[in-house]
């Protein structure tokens, strides 16, 4: 489409020999658009311009009706389409000769003489230029319309808003009509020429006038337009269109409007054209008639010096190539896709075929047709890929195919075999032209087709309406799945039996052969065939092959002297990154970036490939990926060495001495310990000044150095402050050496840091004696005072030295070495740095070998259960003999006091303190008890403080000394087995005396004791009545006020295998708010005073009188003061006194039956335990019976009935049931519960469960609910 009327192009092609100007007549300057609408006329042109381009790639064809749009000029010259030869002379004079007799033809037909087709050309580039930008299908030029002066228009526009250049503005109103009518007439004699010679070509004009918004509601206006298309000769269909001044959203929708409406009309114009091709091409080629007179006439016209020739015309293959390809370029502009793959397929088979360029006859190679053929047959092979792509992006109703169809994926795999049959057929030709793959020139071709189809894709997969093309990666089978995964509501994507590729799959990418890959890929082939072309040209000129090219008639070597080869990788190695990196494929990333970074070092860019080089290797690094590794270091090294870059230039060396050096790579005559060593520090800065020397730091984990560190302890735990010898191995890789004849690797300082310390242990310089492997000795440190000696620094690949010292810790815990620097300064200062890493591999740790003084023997150590590079620092233990003497039995809450005696064996005075803990046992577990509130510790009559921590400070005790001590405490309120820990902490006396924690490990002695009960204390509540016995009830209840009751207490005391006795030595009670109490003693023993054994029983009953206005809880205590009746381990400091509480309620009420349990507090495994149970019954009513159950339990086996009924209770009677239950282990047992229902009449009202749960006193001391059940070993007497 041809856009006239918005502007001249700033490029106008010069017309050619025998085109015409569109219009012949003048026109008025005041009527241009671009001077009058200059706004509107910027919006036109770039919807226009906007809207058709000249790419690759147009996602419209054959969708939407959307013109490839030129600016042209109003008066623009039309290429002409048939042309007469020449026959003017030099003088300028027309001759008469055969050539003025030939008919006129088209400039670019192979028949024309004074063409660049003749005589056997097939279709020349200018042909499609022609049809794209200088012929168009549509032609729509832009006109202002005159306008009438503001008072002759009826409209509310305001005067300045009217361009003044076209109003019309006469003498009066009749006049002014009259230049109007004239304008006019000058616009009509315009159109008319312009539709006259357009209409020879079959080309549509389309005007359109631009005007105000008040000349548009004029009445006049559409006469005035019906005048104008009238006059004109336009048609009425889409020919004439006003447009007014409208925003520029409104302006797309013009455009768009408007290409609608002349798009069949341009579908009509190549049908034609394609018509008209169809009906000429039963003519050619052309019969002898007409062959003859151009053939005499190009005989004629051949200069006198030149020998004749009869010129070969073109053959009918020829003619046929040239209409299939006029034929499918016509129905691809035309949007019939399908109908121009058939003729471009039909054309590039002939081509390609024997016929043609199969043919060294019919087409030799290294001429001028030959490479226009070749040229036309690249051009094909990439116009059908293009189509194959827009039938995979569109179906036949113009909408997008979804991925996976079946005809889209079809479409692809043609596309990319069509590319890969071309690339097949042409490499057989080429090797048959004698430009096969040994040739830069085929290496050319094959850049030249990839670079074609990698542009290609890229337009289809830029930009909004972008080609989305299938990803490739393998799928992964279905088994990999778990069943609850694959079957789940969530399934994960199955193709067929498979699993769908996952993510990181896709992340990594494959590239498949019938399918058509990422963008980056066809780049990164363009690129790789790029730089093999390069090789070869250079490989060329090296074996001299390329002298005197000019005499040799090898225009192709001159041509290629003038590429930049380096500019065309990079740039399309570049196009492969930014792929790589959309589709975010990492490894195709470094891959393409180290090509990229070779082409830049290669081309001297050294600044921008080192950039690159740091990127990749840091990766490569990590990964340990050394075969490539190797070579980029190198390449680092060079770039950085060419930019004076010391410290990059240092990294790369060392890297290289710890991977390896590649032999191949561009430094291979320089090992990689030589690059060290040769490095340069630039000019500009003093490399004899010391003081202001730069240092290079280069550090790396040990398993992944050129030097390799091994440490071994000769013991695995040593005491604090106590020397201990360790080995340090260090030598090179052997696997990643740079050779034997590698020079030597010397430094000028060592330092050997132990873990979590800041300061060197180890300080060693040069000892200067020559290379050997040896063993050096590098002295004793501490972690307080390092050492300084001197040790072997020199090292070459394979050889090993071994430095033994001594180290010593003053701190207990783990320890090990963990780095080691080592310093080299010559013409720069390095400092490497060994990370000994507890992570190394398992295939770099060295098996823990001791070395011998020559190197020459090794024995292993033998094995630990640590590492061997690892030691372990103890805290040294004083020499403090500790004795504890305790009772085996301890009642519960009695004072005890035991001896300790001390004894201090070192050979200086000490500064003791003591720590004392008691730990409950029970089975494997212990748990610590709550009795230090009671400890006191005295020596001889003085109290010894208790400090910080609970530390007893014990004093200075001399070298030799033996101190006794007293320890008394309260047994803790618990029933167990226990075992008290003294702890004596001890630091020499010349130390500061306040406590900051002790180097030593404490001295630690342990007694067991058994805690024992020495009464079972049960108190019974109970109610008074003058009918009846007593009626016992439990521990915590409510009672009315004043109301009478009784308490009664029984106390059951028992010594578990111990002869000792007890002293009773007062009872009392202590009532809160009570107004009487009477006391009776029964029992075989009086209280107070008395002396107890084991087995004594006693029972007090109190009379206790509340007063009737008392109200609330009300508390009774008990109390019973004892102690031991002998002292053998002097625990009869003071008395021991037993408490239980007794709770009395405030609003009770009593239930019909209740259950009383008398049992024995002890019992061996072995025997029965006989249990007295008691029911009373104390409804109004008698009852039938009452029911009385014993629930299962674990512990004991019942012996006997579960279940006893009582028949016939009276109201306020009772009845005593005897159960046997066996113990069925030992230890504190609860009882099982017991269950006591009443039967009766009415069940409802008189029946109750009850179970039988004793009280339990507050202090641990009556615990009724359980029993103590002896294993067998009790039985012999034992403690």
């Amino acid at each position: 489409m041809h856009v006239a009327g918005l502007g001249i192009p700033p490029h106008q092609n010069t017309p050619a020999e025998g085109s015409k100007r569109l219009s012949q007549s003048s026109y008025s300057v005041r009527l241009e658009p671009d001077a009058h609408f200059p706004t509107l006329s910027g919006h036109l042109r770039n919807a226009f311009l906007a809207r058709g381009r000249t790419s690759a790639w147009d996602p419209t064809i054959g969708k939407s009706p959307v013109f490839h749009s030129v600016l042209v000029d109003r008066d623009i010259r039309l290429p002409p389409r048939k042309v007469r030869v020449s026959t003017s002379t030099s003088s300028g004079v027309a001759s008469i000769s055969p050539a003025s007799q030939l008919p006129p033809r088209s400039p670019l037909s192979p028949l024309q003489l004074n063409g660049p087709l003749f005589p056997d050309g097939i279709i020349s580039p200018q042909w499609i230029r022609r049809y794209r930008d200088q012929v168009p299908a549509v032609h729509i030029i832009f006109h202002c319309l005159a306008q009438l002066p503001a008072q002759l228009l009826s409209s509310t526009q305001e005067p300045d808003q009217v361009p003044p250049g076209i109003i019309v503005q006469g003498e009066d109103e009749a006049s002014t009509l009259q230049k109007l009518k004239a304008y006019d007439e000058e616009l009509i004699a315009h159109i008319s020429d312009s539709l006259r010679i357009l209409t020879e070509r079959g080309i549509k004009l389309t005007v359109v006038l631009l005007t105000t918004r008040g000349m548009l509601s004029h009445p006049s206006l559409e006469a005035r337009l019906s005048y104008i298309r009238r006059n004109s000769g336009l048609d009425s269909k889409a020919s004439l269109f006003v447009l007014t001044s409208v925003p520029r959203s409104e302006v797309e929708d013009f455009v768009s409007s408007l290409q609608g409406a002349v798009y069949e009309a341009a579908l009509d114009y190549y049908r034609e054209q394609a018509r008209r091709v169809r009906r000429k091409r039963t003519r050619y080629p052309p019969p002898p008639s007409v062959w003859q007179p151009i053939a005499a006439a190009h005989k004629q016209r051949a200069p006198a010096c030149a020998s004749p020739y009869e010129p070969i015309p073109l053959s009918r293959e020829g003619w046929h190539i040239r209409a299939e390809f006029k034929l499918g370029t016509f129905a691809e502009l035309a949007g019939d896709l399908d109908t121009a793959l058939q003729h471009y397929v039909e054309a590039k088979d002939m081509l390609a075929s024997s016929r043609c360029l199969g043919s060294t006859s019919m087409l030799p190679p290294r001429t001028k047709r030959w490479a226009e053929a070749k040229v036309l047959v690249d051009t094909l092979n990439i116009r059908i890929c293009r189509l194959y792509l827009y039938q995979y992006a569109t179906s036949i109703g113009g909408q997008l195919v979804p991925p996976g169809h079946p005809r889209s994926d079809a479409q692809l795999q043609l596309a990319m075999s069509t590319f890969q049959r071309h690339i097949k057929r042409f490499t057989e030709l080429s090797t048959g032209w004698g430009i096969g793959d040994a040739t830069f020139e085929f290496w050319s071709w094959l850049a030249k087709q990839y670079r074609m189809l990698a542009d290609l894709l890229d337009q289809a997969t830029s930009g909004q309406a972008r080609l989305e093309l299938p990803a490739h990666a393998p799928p992964l089978p279905t088994n990999l799945l778990p069943s609850s995964i694959a079957h789940g509501p969530n399934p994960p994507p199955f193709l067929g039996p498979l699993l769908a590729p996952s993510t990181s799959a896709l992340a990594e990418g494959t590239v498949s052969l019938h399918q058509i890959p990422n963008p980056g890929y066809i780049y990164y082939l363009a690129g790789i065939c790029t730089i093999e072309r390069r090789n070869r040209f250079t490989k060329m000129i090296e074996n001299g092959d390329g002298k005197d090219e000019r005499a040799s008639g090898y225009p192709a070597l001159v041509h290629e002297k003038q590429v930049d080869h380096a500019a065309q990788i990079g740039e399309v190695l570049m196009q492969a990154y930014e792929h790589f990196k959309r589709a975010d494929q990492t490894r195709h990333l470094l891959l393409i970036a180290s090509q990229i970074a070779l082409n830049y070092f290669e081309g001297g860019k050294y600044e921008t490939a080192l950039p690159f080089l740091k990127r990749i290797t840091k990766t490569y690094r990590q990964e340990e990926q050394l075969v490539a590794l190797r070579q980029l270091l190198q390449l680092e090294a060079e770039c950085a060495h060419q930019l004076r870059d010391t410290a990059s230039e240092v990294q790369a060396a060392c890297d290289l001495l710890s991977f390896g050096a590649d032999p191949r790579g561009p430094i291979h005559r320089l090992h990689a310990l030589q690059v060290v060593q040769n490095i340069k520090v630039p000019p500009e800065r003093n490399a004899d000044d010391t003081s202001v020397m730069e240092t290079y730091d280069y550090g790396y984990q040990n398993a992944k150095g050129f030097i390799f560190a091994s440490c071994v302890f000769a013991q695995a735990e040593v005491p604090v402050n106590t020397p201990v010898d360790f080995q340090l191995a260090l030598s090179f890789h052997s696997e990643r050496s740079c050779g034997d004849d590698a020079p030597e690797f010397a430094f000028s300082k060592a330092r050997i840091y132990f873990e979590g310390q800041e300061k060197p242990s180890h300080i060693l310089r040069p000892d200067g004696r020559e290379i050997a492997q040896r063993l050096c000795s590098i002295g004793l440190a501490s972690d307080t005072e390092p050492c300084q000696s001197t040790a072997g620094l020199s090292w070459v690949p394979g050889r090993t030295t071994v430095w033994q010292g001594q180290y010593s810790s003053t701190q207990a815990g783990r320890t090990t070495i963990s780095k080691i620097e080592l310093e080299t300064d010559s013409t720069f200062k390095l400092r490497v740095t060994i990370n000994m890493s507890q992570e190394a591999e398992e295939d770099m740790q060295p098996p823990p070998v001791w070395y011998t003084a020559d190197l020459g023997r090794t024995f292993k150590l033998p094995h630990r259960s640590t590492p061997s590079n690892m030691l372990t620092v103890v805290p040294s233990l004083h020499d403090v003999f500790v004795t504890l003497e305790l009772p085996g039995v301890v009642y519960l809450q009695e004072k005890v006091t035991a001896p300790i005696k001390l004894v201090n064996k070192e050979l200086k005075a000490l500064r003791l303190f003591a720590v004392i803990d008691m730990h409950g046992m029970s089975g494997d577990h212990s748990e610590p008890l709550d009795f230090a509130g009671s400890v006191v510790v005295t020596k001889g009559s003085n109290s010894v403080e208790r400090g910080p921590q609970g530390l007893f400070a014990l004093g200075i005790q001399q070298a030799g000394a033996e101190d006794e001590y007293a320890l008394a405490f309260s047994a803790p309120a618990s029933s167990s087995a226990a075992e008290l820990v003294i702890s004596v902490f001890s630091e020499y006396a010349t130390e500061e005396e306040a406590f900051e924690g002790f180097a030593v490990e404490p001295t630690r002695r342990a007694s067991s004791v058994s805690l024992r009960r020495p009464f079972a204390i049960c108190p019974l509540l109970n109610t008074f009545s003058s009918v009846g016995p007593i009626r016992p009830f439990l521990q915590n209840f409510s009672i009315a006020a004043a109301e009478s009751f009784i308490c009664s207490l029984r106390i059951d005391m028992e010594f578990l295998n111990f002869d000792s006795e007890v002293e009773v030595l007062a009872y009392s009670v202590e009532p809160a708010s009570v107004t009487t109490l009477k006391a009776r003693q029964v029992g075989p023993n009086p209280l107070p005073d008395s002396v107890w054994k084991c087995g004594d029983r006693a029972e007090m009953l109190h009379e206790i009188h509340l007063a009737p206005d008392v109200g609330g809880r009300k508390v009774v205590r008990m109390s019973l003061r004892w102690r031991r009746a002998t002292s053998g381990h002097q625990a009869m400091s003071g008395a021991n006194v037993a408490d239980v509480f007794v709770d009395l309620g405030s609003a009770y009420t009593l239930p019909p039956t209740q259950v009383i349990v008398n049992t024995p507090g002890s019992v061996d495994i072995s025997q029965l335990l006989n249990i007295r149970t008691r029911v009373d019954y104390s409804a109004k009513e008698p009852t039938k019976a009452i029911a009385l159950s014993v629930n299962s339990s674990a512990q004991f086996a019942i012996s006997g009935p579960r279940k006893t009924i009582i028949h016939a209770l009276l109201p306020g009677t009772s009845a005593d049931v005897r159960l046997q239950l066996l113990p069925l282990t030992a230890g504190m047992l609860p009882l099982p519960s017991i269950r006591a229902k009443a039967l009766g009449a009415d069940d409802a009202n008189h029946s109750s469960d009850q179970f039988a749960i004793p009280c339990v006193g507050s202090n641990g001391l009556v615990q009724p609910q359980s029993v103590n059940v002896h294993p067998l070993s009790s039985l012999s007497g034992g403690q």
